[in-house]
């Protein structure tokens, strides 16, 4: 869903429509407690530049929204844009 104010911005707006995604990190954040004993705050998770550059790369298979061969093309197309100038 891209909202025409997001665009003109360069904002890409995510609708997460299911419950199955969130109970899915609620998991993986119990998992990660039981199996390591460590307690993850999802809301305190900041980007690195190290992360990003997997999104410059378009080295995003497994990445929700952004596996497909149309997203990693633009995402290349985009990286690409940004070095030339």
């Amino acid at each position: 869903m891209v909202d025409e104010g997001d665009r003109r911005v360069g904002l890409l707006k995510m609708d997460f429509l299911g419950l199955s995604t969130l109970t899915l990190i609620t998991d993986a954040v119990a998992e990660i407690v039981k199996t390591n004993g460590e307690r993850l705050d999802i809301d305190r998770i900041r980007s690195t530049m190290q992360d990003l550059q997997v999104f410059q790369d378009a080295h995003t298979y497994g990445v929700f929204q952004f596996e497909s061969s149309g997203m990693r093309d633009i995402l290349r197309r985009r990286s690409h844009k940004r070095s030339r100038t």
